[in-house]
Order: structure tokens, then C-alpha cells, then sequence
């Protein structure tokens, strides 16, 4: 599956407004109700112990739905996303003065001269990370923290996850689809995560983490979340 284009393609078949449906988030076909949206970033906002000093990345932001929410409760978030539907949406409908939105691979812009010199005190990827593979991780877990203050935080949200894959694929239809979509190549879901390996690789990273799941119609029953901080043993480095 060549994510970008999809990305690209789908947001691009729904209205300027319909936000929630560009995005998939959707339960049964219909989109999330806003107040359910209000929530979900709350407690976004919530685990990144986010404060009004706080400049964020957001990656993977998407038409900026969640940046929106971020930028009023910090002092600025760069987001960054590679699907130019997406992220025109998120520049004419959830700007601010505080708020960058950046047309670019995520992995690019980690390991480009773009990044260099940077400093985040705060990294979110919220719903992205199914649109990785498993080699991808350690780019990214590098990536981010060549641009992560020492206090720093990182957290990636709604994280498909393995051990759980039935809960999703839960009906014969699904069932069925999902072995149509492997022989093609092509899991609807992305990448499936064994939290153990994410545990591994934050571990070769020097990076403490605490798993978690968030029972909300934006974070379904079959997916994580993981925060991520620099160990001590990091720090000492």
C-alpha cells in the first residue's frame, strides 16, 4: 500500500468540513460526534502533560483536527504530515499564530537539516504509526529524539495491536476481508504492533515507556497507546 497516496486520494472525496470523516474518524460508517473528538485531545493533552511553555511536533497531524487542540494549551506545535490534501485542509481550517504546518515524509523531515537544531519539549504522533513497518521504528525513535528536550516527552497514540488483532477482525465479512487484503498486500490497518517489540526497541533507545488503552470511540479496544521518556541511563550519556 502506498500510504501517501491514499492520503492523499481519500480525505479529497469527503466536504471541506466533514473533518472527522477525512481523517476515519468514524464508528460504523459515522463520524465521531465532536464533543467525543473534545475528549479524545483532552486526554491527549492530558498524558503529554502538556503546559503553556510546551512547543510540540506533531506527527502524522493530518488536517490538524488534534493540533488545533494542542496550540491552545501550549506556547507552539509544528505539525507535519505528507498528504497535501490533508495538511491544505489543516492550514485553511485549523491555523493559528501559533501553529506550522509543514508538507513533508515524517522520516524526511526527522533526518533532515530542517530538524537539525531544533528542540521539542513535547512529540505526538497520534495515530500514525499503523502507517509504519516494523524497520521504520527505529528511524523514527532516533529521528525523535535528536529533536526531544532531556525532559522531554513522546507519545504515539491508537497504535494497532497484535495480541488484539481478532477484536477487530470480529465478524466472517471482516474476516474474509482481511484475508483478501493480505493476499493483496494491502491490511486496511497498516502495520499490527507487538507492544514487546516496541518495549525492545525503546529499551535499545534508552527510553523508558508505559503502555496503556483508552476505551474511547477515537481509541477503539483493539489498539495502545505508549509514553515514551529518556531513561536515566540516556541522560547520563
Amino acid at each position: 500500500m502506498k500510504w501517501q497516496d491514499y492520503w492523499t486520494s481519500y480525505p479529497a472525496q469527503f466536504g471541506k468540513v466533514e473533518f472527522a470523516r477525512q481523517v476515519k474518524y468514524t464508528v460504523g460508517g459515522q463520524p465521531v460526534p465532536d464533543s467525543e473528538l473534545r475528549a479524545s485531545a483532552a486526554l491527549v493533552c492530558a498524558n503529554l502533560e502538556l503546559a503553556s511553555s510546551d512547543t510540540v511536533l506533531d506527527l502524522c497531524c493530518g488536517n490538524g483536527l488534534v493540533t488545533s487542540h494542542l496550540a491552545a494549551r501550549c506556547r507552539d506545535v509544528l505539525g507535519v504530515d505528507f498528504s497535501s490534501t490533508l495538511i491544505g485542509v489543516a492550514s485553511d481550517a485549523h491555523s493559528g499564530p501559533n501553529i506550522t504546518y509543514l508538507c513533508k515524509d515524517v522520516i524526511e523531515f526527522l533526518h533532515s537539516p530542517e530538524a537539525f537544531g531544533r528542540q521539542f519539549s513535547k512529540i505526538l504522533m497520534n495515530g500514525g504509526l499503523q502507517y509504519f513497518n516494523s524497520k521504520d521504528l527505529p528511524l523514527l525513535l532516533r529521528g525523535m529524539l535528536n529533536v526531544l528536550s532531556d525532559s522531554g516527552i513522546i507519545l504515539l497514540t491508537n497504535i494497532p495491536d497484535l495480541k488484539r488483532k481478532s477484536v477487530f477482525y470480529n465478524t466472517p465479512s471482516r474476516r474474509l476481508r482481511h484475508v483478501w487484503e493480505r493476499i493483496k498486500g494491502c491490511d486496511q490497518m497498516g502495520t499490527w504492533w507487538d507492544t514487546a517489540m516496541v518495549e525492545r526497541l525503546c529499551r535499545d533507545h534508552h527510553l523508558d515507556c508505559q503502555f496503556s488503552v483508552t476505551h474511547t470511540q477515537v481509541a477503539a479496544p483493539y489498539k495502545f497507546d505508549v509514553k515514551m521518556t529518556p531513561s536515566q541511563a540516556r541522560l547520563l550519556r
